[in-house]
């Protein structure tokens, strides 16, 4: 069964007025490709928080456009070094709060994909640690564009939580709308062991790592993700 939103009720042309990807913050974003920018995320968890955004006002990746999957790809791989080679993290983290089709968080203030890359300092599993909290196991696809594949020929119409791991793609489909809002910041948070209310960017922007990391990415990603 469908549920409403309130977003339901309002036309598109309000959702991308409204849409803070849409209107990006310009100082916050360090790099422009043909159809996808890199913007320091304002509620940066971690040094190095970034996030992989399309012009385009697509609802989520996992409704991406075939053409463009491989610039994303591309990209991503890119930028994924560059925070490997800046911050010397356990890993790189990617992950999105999927929502395709009629399926849309309660909560969520646009529906504008956006795909979080976060260096990570913890050694333990993040997927694992989903999997045990949710109590359901994840999709595996071998990549991007198997789990994109999937999600086309089988016509999903689910929320969804997308996460990359040691180079395998994770697709977690949750029965219970009753979890936290910014889910998976909340339990990125929880493995870092850091303050869960910092996981509402909203009300809790993280204004000292977003300047730090412009001021250290800037110049290297834009050079370094030219495609």
């Amino acid at each position: 069964m469908k549920i409403e939103t309130r977003f339901d009720y309002m036309k598109e042309e309000e959702l991308t007025s409204r849409c803070p990807f849409c209107n990006a913050d310009i100082n916050r974003v360090i790099y422009r490709g043909k159809n996808f920018f890199v913007m320091v995320d304002v509620g940066a968890l971690m040094l190095g928080h970034c996030l992989i955004i399309p012009y385009s006002h697509e609802r989520c990746f996992g409704e991406l456009k075939n053409e463009l999957s491989n610039e994303m790809i591309e990209l991503k791989n890119n930028l994924r070094n560059i925070l490997i080679k800046e911050y010397e993290p356990q890993t790189v983290l990617t992950f999105e709060h999927g929502h395709i089709g009629n399926a849309v968080q309660r909560t969520m203030p646009c529906k504008h994909a956006h795909l979080h890359n976060i260096p990570v300092m913890f050694n333990e599993s993040y997927v694992e640690f989903i999997k045990k909290d949710l109590g359901i196991s994840p999709i595996v696809f071998f990549d991007f564009f198997a789990f994109r594949n999937y999600m086309e020929d089988n016509n999903i119409d689910k929320q969804y939580y997308y996460v990359e791991e040691e180079n395998k793609a994770f697709v977690f489909f949750p029965e219970s709308i009753e979890l936290p809002e910014h889910y998976l910041r909340h339990c990125y948070l929880k493995l870092n062991n850091n303050v869960l209310e910092y996981s509402d960017w909203t009300k809790h922007p993280q204004w000292n790592n977003v300047n730090e990391t412009i001021e250290r990415l800037s110049n290297k990603v834009g050079g370094a993700l030219l495609l």
